[in-house]
């Protein structure tokens, strides 16, 4: 009876799952920034080596 009263208040708490999503897409926005800033980066280097 005690551990069913343990396990219920995280699910019933909507606006902590929102925060969460919002954290994770905050995380991976940063993450395919920096992803693209590396494609950025590596494509200049290809260019510069081509046209040089």
């Amino acid at each position: 009876m005690f551990s069913a009263n343990v396990s219920r208040p995280g699910r019933s708490n909507p606006s902590s799952m929102k925060e969460t999503k919002e954290q994770w897409f905050e995380k991976g926005s940063q993450k395919v920034e920096s992803l693209f800033m590396e494609l950025n980066n590596w494509l200049g280097h290809q260019y510069m080596c081509c046209s040089s």
